[in-house]
């Protein structure tokens, strides 16, 4: 995926996420709650839970990004 495709479906992923927020009233937290669960199950159905399991553990450990730039 190029990186102007990558930033369109960035967007579109942040607009989802919001209007979600906006829509049930729900704080972002409890939507990451729910949208990390629901790809959870996505890779566990593609038989890739684990590697998923394992790259949420190592994203986890990293330090927060500079929000200043550009994050996509």
């Amino acid at each position: 995926m190029i990186e102007s495709e990558l930033l369109k479906l960035t967007n579109k992923v942040d607009a989802a996420l919001i209007k979600w927020i906006d829509q049930h009233k729900i704080d972002p937290l409890s939507v990451s709650a729910v949208a990390i669960a629901r790809m959870t199950l996505l890779c566990d159905s593609l038989g890739i839970g684990e590697e998923f399991r394992k790259f949420c553990l190592e994203v986890g450990n990293k330090p927060v990004p500079d929000q200043n730039g550009v994050v996509h």
